[in-house]
């Protein structure tokens, strides 16, 4: 058999390139259109990592369900054994008096932090705030202090005042609050170790 010179191999790989693209272009012509991008469908590799919250919602406690929502969140992270000795009370009547709203803060339809606001005139105390374990240092507490300070906005109040746990005190000056004794009269029982602070949301 007579041996190839370099320029008919080289002819015959352009030849066979040819049929093969030919044969795919077929091929393609006879399959479905696609109704989306090839790979489209793919997530990022980092998208957890670049996604820490879905849509937040902070809505007021209104049905069972949020009710025992509320509950089991404040049970779990803020009435632990190891945290301090006091019971927590359900029924508490502070949760419905008037001018206190418990709210819930939503992650896709998802329950995982809750807040009370209670109003009095232009000043509001920030009281029971709280992330589920699993949510904790992913930006959620953020989210929520911003969106509460919206509301507060929104209800006409200009001056917030919270009793901060000692490991939030960090958080919370952070977020743009200060140090402040307000009412030292508040630091019993639950706050009794509480540093107070404050923050002006409007002028």
């Amino acid at each position: 058999m007579a041996r190839l010179t370099v320029f008919q191999m080289h002819m015959a790989h352009a030849i066979s390139l040819a049929f093969g693209l030919k044969a795919a272009l077929a091929t393609e012509k006879e399959l479905p259109p696609r109704r989306f991008p090839l790979y489209a469908w793919r997530e990022p590799r980092n998208l957890k990592r670049q996604r820490t919250n879905g849509i937040y919602i902070l809505a007021p406690v209104t049905t069972a369900d949020d009710w025992r929502a509320m509950h089991d969140i404040r049970r779990a992270v803020l009435f632990k054994p190891d945290r301090h000795s006091a019971s927590y009370d359900e029924n508490h009547a502070d949760d419905r008096l008037e001018g206190n709203t418990p709210f819930l803060l939503f992650d896709d339809r998802v329950p995982i932090g809750v807040v009370r606001l209670d109003q009095r005139g232009e000043v509001g105390i920030v009281r029971l705030v709280a992330i589920v374990k699993d949510k904790q240092r992913l930006g959620h507490g953020r989210r929520l202090n911003g969106l509460l300070e919206a509301e507060a906005k929104n209800r006409g109040i200009r001056l917030l005042r919270v009793n901060a746990a000692p490991d939030a005190v960090g958080f919370y000056l952070k977020a743009g609050w200060s140090q402040h004794d307000w009412d030292i009269s508040e630091l019993v029982g639950l706050a009794r170790n509480a540093v107070q602070m404050e923050k002006m949301i409007s002028d």
